[in-house]
């Protein structure tokens, strides 16, 4: 049985294909298209999926769709407008022709296809839900899917059993901590539903305390998992793409431009901003327990990709084993609704168990022969390397900065070795000249660590495995001066820890730079510059090469040179 999931419409666009409960591919369409976070029509990742199998599109049994259209409608009519009636008019009327792409999804997909069988329409919070459990490694499990928005709820919890997802509670619109956090980003001067990532990089920079209070009456916790938001300081519940209001201004002052200075004031508003989101995140989880009684937790929404509120979850409640969809934000939904269908048709079977995901190297590979074909395109001198982790591992050694591109691409938003840029995890300006030189974005950003599984208590205060760089780990003091350029300002690190079975190739070039330097961890961010996908095939690596100061580029087993280059 072949099902293809997708993410469509909406921000980051993508598909997945699942074929008997199995997860085969997966891809996001920015990622082929070349427009970060696209909204449009995931044509060329529908492609992919159907190519790496070798089928047509009237193959599938079945194409899957992690939203319901007429969910987002009429529950937003009876729970907002309704209720809130009639401040929610000018909402509703603005919002009437947003609905149009998703009541037509369905027929827009069969125009593009030519597609015949079933379209089916999955609940997004059950996409996030399925796309996290039905991939995790355990039978029995809470489940917390935390977003801004999907359809009319913004939280929901529940539990799996065996091949069964039961919901236990629900959060609605417009009370949501996704869009909280989507405000101040925005208040922020940063790009909402795109840049949360850099306020959550932010907030070590401030002091949580001087805003913590405020927030405290903005962020509101309710009794068994509940909260509230003070809805004085926004205008999202009442006018589409307006956040904050007039008091939440008159709070924290003027909005910041997206070109001014960021001053301490910001700072600080993001390092309450993040503490809040923790605690938001810990309270519910602490109910979420109470009602499951296990120490096994699934995480999904794009809240889930909040690593340092992942790390906090694992430390302080009762959950001790996470598991995070490593596409935890919309992306992720192509999966968990191609799975959410088949195990829904199959739980009157009794069904198998579903799979572990073994890895997130889901997307496009390329041959040598197309390595080489790029290189030559561009006039590129190279060489084949017969020992490419060992030439790769001197080179780190010595202090360059390498373009790391192997094999199958990542699906999720973290490079985790096969499309990177690595160096070593020192000197400490080497992240300055990382951020100015290479990725071309703002300095306070932080570098994460790659680090062999069995070394990372040597380096960190957990051990728990962290395959998808999505727990924020304590770099351990007596350590931080030996890796200092993978912690951050508050002595931090988002930690991939990186085994022998998932990527023997990476694991060995690790490994081989711990027997240089002693040291059995690098450097390691997305082959990328600032407003631009991760690079996906040859091509775009070379392009991101030629324009930036890394220092070597590794296609495969070529070596390419800047210095022999230029």
């Amino acid at each position: 049985m072949y099902i293809l999931g997708l993410n469509y419409p909406g921000h980051d666009t993508a598909a997945a294909l699942v074929k008997d409960g199995k997860l085969i591919c997966a891809v996001e369409e920015e990622r082929l298209s070349r427009r970060k976070h696209t909204k449009e029509f995931p044509d060329m990742a529908i492609k992919f999926c159907l190519e790496k199998e070798n089928i047509k599109i009237n193959d599938l049994d079945a194409i899957t769709i992690g939203i319901v259209p007429w969910r987002m409608y009429a529950d937003k009519f009876i729970f907002h407008t309704l209720r809130y009636f009639p401040k929610s008019l000018a909402l509703a009327f603005q919002e009437a022709h947003y609905y149009k792409p998703y009541f037509d999804a369905e027929k827009e997909l069969r125009r593009r296809t030519g597609f015949k069988n079933k379209v089916k329409f999955v609940n997004h919070h059950d996409s996030h839900m399925a796309s996290s459990y039905y991939l995790s490694p355990f039978d029995y499990s809470a489940i917390l899917s935390i977003d801004g928005l999907g359809e009319y709820e913004s939280t929901v919890c529940g539990v799996g059993k065996g091949n069964r997802i039961i919901r236990k509670y629900k959060k609605y619109f417009p009370h949501s901590i996704g869009l909280l956090y989507a405000a101040v980003t925005h208040y922020l001067g940063f790009k909402f539903n795109s840049d949360e990532g850099k306020v959550m990089g932010l907030a070590p920079y401030g002091d949580p305390a001087v805003y913590h209070e405020k927030f405290k009456d903005i962020l509101k916790l309710k009794p068994n998992g509940d909260y509230k938001l003070n809805l004085k300081y926004f205008t999202f519940p009442f006018k589409r793409d307006k956040w904050v209001s007039d008091e939440f201004i008159r709070v924290f002052g003027t909005m910041r431009g997206r070109d001014e200075e960021l001053t301490q004031k910001h700072k600080d508003i993001a390092a309450a901003l993040q503490i809040v989101l923790e605690e938001g995140v810990i309270h519910i989880a602490q109910h979420l327990h109470k009602l499951t009684k296990t120490s096994n937790i699934c995480l999904a929404g794009g809240v889930a990709l909040n690593c340092v509120a992942n790390g906090r979850l694992m430390k302080e409640t009762p959950f001790k084993n996470v598991f995070v969809q490593p596409a935890a934000g919309d992306a992720g939904v192509a999966i968990g609704a191609a799975l959410h269908h088949y195990y829904n048709i199959k739980k009157s079977d009794g069904g198998s168990p579903h799979p572990h995901l073994k890895s997130t190297y889901l997307g496009p590979e390329f041959s040598e022969d197309q390595y080489m074909s790029a290189a030559n395109k561009h006039n590129l001198k190279y060489k084949k390397s017969a020992d490419i982790t060992g030439d790769a591992a001197k080179l780190l050694a010595a202090g360059k900065i390498l373009g790391w591109f192997q094999g199958a691409m990542e699906f999720g938003p973290r490079a985790l070795g096969n499309r990177s840029i690595i160096t070593a995890p020192y000197p400490a300006d080497m992240k300055d000249t990382l951020n100015s030189k290479v990725k071309h974005r703002e300095g306070f950003r932080p570098f994460a660590p790659s680090v062999l599984y069995e070394k990372c208590a040597e380096y960190f205060d957990c051990d728990f495995e962290s395959p998808y760089m999505l727990l924020v780990y304590n770099v351990l003091p007596e350590k931080i001066e030996k890796v200092s350029a993978i912690a951050h300002i508050d002595g931090t690190g988002r930690v991939q820890t990186v085994t022998r079975d998932v990527n023997p190739l990476y694991y060995d070039l690790i490994r081989r730079f711990g027997e240089i330097t002693g040291v059995p961890l690098i450097l390691n961010t997305s082959f990328n510059v600032r407003g631009e996908p991760i690079v996906c095939a040859p091509e775009n690596a070379i392009n991101c090469f030629l324009n930036t100061k890394m220092d070597y580029l590794v296609l495969g087993d070529l070596l390419i040179s800047k210095d022999e280059n230029t």
